[in-house]
C-alpha cells in the first residue's frame, strides 16, 4: 500500500521515456508507486522500464501484447495498490513537485478529484501554451461540482476543464466503487468516455489550476495527425453510452450535442489523412449522413463570427463537397492515391 499510484502506459517511447520518468523518480513526494505498463513495445522502452524497476523499488513493470492506451491504463488500475491515482503519458513530463501539491490539495480538502493546471511545450522545452479556466482554483462541492461536470462536456469554451486522463488526481476508490474503466470500444476519445461518466459521480472537486504542473509534449505524430479508422463509429458510441448513463436533463442534452458537433469538426481532417481516397470518402460520409448529427445542426442557430460559423452554414445547405475538398486540399497534400 502505498498514498499515490502514478500509471504509465508505454508503447515505443524510447526517445522520451527517460525524461518522463525521472521526472516522476525526482519528485519531492516520496511515498508512491509507479506501475509502468509496457504494451509490447517493439524499441527499447521494455529495457528502460526495466531499468528503472531494478535501480528503484517504487517502480513496477508489466510487460503485455499491444492492446492500446486504453487496455494498457486499465492494467495499471488493476494492479495499483495507492489511495490516489496519478496519470502521465510517457511522452510528457511532470513538474518535481506535481505529487506533492495533488496530495496535500486532495487530504486537505477531503476531494474525490483534484485538477491542476499545465503547460503544452515543445520538445526543445519551450512554452507554447499555459492553460487557463474559468474557474477560481479551490473546492467545489454538490451543485457547483456537477455544474462544471456538465459544462465539461460541451466544446464550445475553450476554458472549461477537459475530461483527459493526465493533471487529474483521483480517489482511486471512486473507481473501483463505480467499476469505471476505460472503455476498449472506442478508439477515439475514450479518456472522454471515462472522465464523464465518473465527474457525474464526484461530490467533491479541487482545483489547484493556479499551479502548471504538468508539461504535456506537443507531439505532431499523435492521434490527431494520424488516421483512425472507425472514428466516428467511436463519437457515436461514447454519444450513446453518455447519454443513457448519464441523468435525463435538458443541460445535459444540450452539453452532449455540443460535444457532438464539435466532434464531427475533429473528424474532418483525421478522414483527410487516410491513405486512400476510397477510405477518406468513406469516413466524410460516416459524417455527412449522420441523421442525429444533422438535426443537431439543423436546430443549431448560426452565430456569425464564431469560429464554426462556415462550417455550420455548409453543413445546413448540404454542401458536403465543398467541406470535403476544403479539408482535403488543406490536409492531404501529403498523399496522392
Amino acid at each position: 500500500m502505498c498514498s499515490i499510484s502514478v500509471i504509465v502506459p508505454v508503447y515505443n517511447a524510447e526517445k522520451t521515456l527517460p525524461k518522463c520518468l525521472n521526472s516522476i523518480a525526482n519528485q519531492t513526494f516520496t511515498d508512491f508507486e509507479v506501475i509502468l505498463v509496457n504494451d509490447g513495445s517493439s524499441d527499447s522502452s521494455a529495457e528502460i522500464c526495466k531499468k528503472y524497476a531494478e535501480s528503484d523499488p517504487r517502480f513496477k513493470l508489466i510487460s503485455q501484447k499491444n492492446a492500446g492506451p486504453s487496455a494498457a491504463r486499465n492494467t495499471g488500475i488493476e494492479n495499483s495498490t495507492g489511495k490516489y491515482l496519478a496519470f502521465v503519458d510517457s511522452d510528457d513530463y511532470v513538474e518535481p513537485e506535481m505529487l506533492q501539491e495533488f496530495y496535500v490539495a486532495a487530504e486537505k480538502y477531503n476531494a474525490d478529484l483534484t485538477i491542476c493546471g499545465y503547460k503544452k511545450v515543445r520538445k526543445s522545452g519551450n512554452i507554447v501554451k499555459i492553460s487557463k479556466l474559468k474557474y477560481e482554483p479551490g473546492l467545489y462541492v454538490g451543485d457547483a461540482c456537477r455544474k462544471i461536470a456538465i459544462e465539461s462536456i460541451s466544446y464550445s469554451c475553450p476554458e472549461t476543464i477537459k475530461p483527459i486522463s493526465w493533471m487529474r488526481f483521483v480517489r482511486r476508490d471512486l473507481l473501483i466503487k463505480h467499476n469505471l474503466r476505460y472503455d476498449l470500444k472506442v478508439r477515439f476519445g475514450e479518456d472522454f468516455l471515462l472522465w464523464t461518466k465518473l465527474f457525474f459521480k464526484v461530490d467533491r472537486l479541487c482545483l489547484i489550476n493556479d499551479k502548471h504542473l504538468y508539461n504535456y509534449v506537443d507531439n505532431k505524430s499523435s492521434i490527431t495527425h494520424n488516421h483512425v479508422p472507425g472514428l466516428w463509429a467511436s463519437v457515436q458510441y461514447s454519444y450513446d453510452d453518455l447519454k443513457a448513463s448519464l441523468p435525463d436533463e435538458p443541460e445535459i442534452g444540450t452539453a452532449l450535442d455540443d460535444f457532438y458537433f464539435h466532434l464531427s469538426l475533429s473528424a474532418m481532417p483525421i478522414a483527410a489523412w487516410a491513405s486512400s481516397r476510397k477510405e477518406a470518402n468513406h469516413d466524410f460520409n460516416a459524417v455527412f449522413k449522420d441523421k442525429r448529427l444533422r438535426k443537431i445542426i439543423k436546430n443549431t442557430p448560426l452565430v456569425f463570427g464564431e469560429r464554426t460559423c462556415s462550417y455550420k452554414l455548409m453543413m445546413k445547405l448540404h454542401l458536403y463537397w465543398l467541406i470535403k475538398i476544403a479539408y482535403l486540399f488543406k490536409y492531404r497534400k501529403h498523399n496522392k492515391k
